[in-house]
């Protein structure tokens, strides 16, 4: 790693300690930034994708169709990747020396980037980022349009890491990933109890949150409905 250690991105540790009001700014700071760069990608319309991992966008952070599209995925699996054969002795490491603990952090921002890139072009080109109705339409996107989403992909996972990082490197309370992952389950928690968000459904609009829906079916439906709609 140590040929391009001078090039990765790199935040510095703090110069001295820092307060407790400090450490709350650069806890909420990052985690709250990351979430408002939830913007839609360029070239991609979020509507008419499908979305087969969704299963796995709470537990990665991640947002279907926006800059949020991997989430922390690249930034997980490049730590648990290294950090496991550290941990079994396939790759040694001095933990307890600083020259190599620095360069293992530069080994696992370095491979965050490559699986960024990497997973961007995969689904890219196999055509994650299609609209549904392309496939019968026989359609397909240019490819500068899909260079320019894999730049994009790419770029914020590069930008993601730091704001990991900011918290990492002693600026704010505890692992990033962990105050991220936290903030996201949250605000969508948030969001399926008391979302006011309307969509029409097979049953007439309803809410998107699950308390409003159920205050709205007291108000507009017999009581045995609206308790049987509240919990189904």
């Amino acid at each position: 790693m140590k040929p391009f250690v001078s090039i990765l991105p790199e935040l510095e540790f703090p110069y001295e300690k820092l307060g407790f009001d400090d450490k709350i700014l650069y806890t909420v700071g990052p985690a709250a930034l990351y979430m408002l760069s939830s913007l839609p990608i360029n070239g991609v319309n979020p509507a008419k994708l499908a979305d087969p991992f969704g299963w796995l966008r709470i537990p990665f952070a991640s947002q279907q169709g926006t800059l949020l599209e991997f989430g922390l995925l690249p930034i997980i699996t490049a730590g648990f990747f290294w950090q496991f054969l550290a941990g079994s002795k396939l790759v040694k490491v001095n933990f307890e020396a600083r020259s190599d603990r620095e360069l293992f952090q530069s080994l696992q921002k370095f491979t965050t980037y490559i699986l960024a890139l990497v997973y961007a072009t995969v689904l890219v080109f196999a055509g994650y980022f299609q609209p549904i109705d392309s496939v019968a339409s026989d359609s397909t996107t240019s490819i500068w349009t899909n260079l320019l989403i894999i730049a994009q992909l790419t770029g914020f996972s590069i930008i993601s890491s730091l704001m990991v990082e900011v918290m990492d490197k002693g600026y704010g309370f505890g692992p990033g990933i962990s105050a991220i992952v936290a903030l996201s389950a949250s605000a969508k928690f948030a969001q399926s109890a008391i979302g006011p968000t309307t969509y029409a459904t097979s049953r007439g609009y309803e809410n998107d949150g699950a308390i409003v829906q159920t205050v709205r079916n007291f108000f507009s439906k017999s009581f045995g409905h609206a308790v049987v709609e509240s919990f189904t």
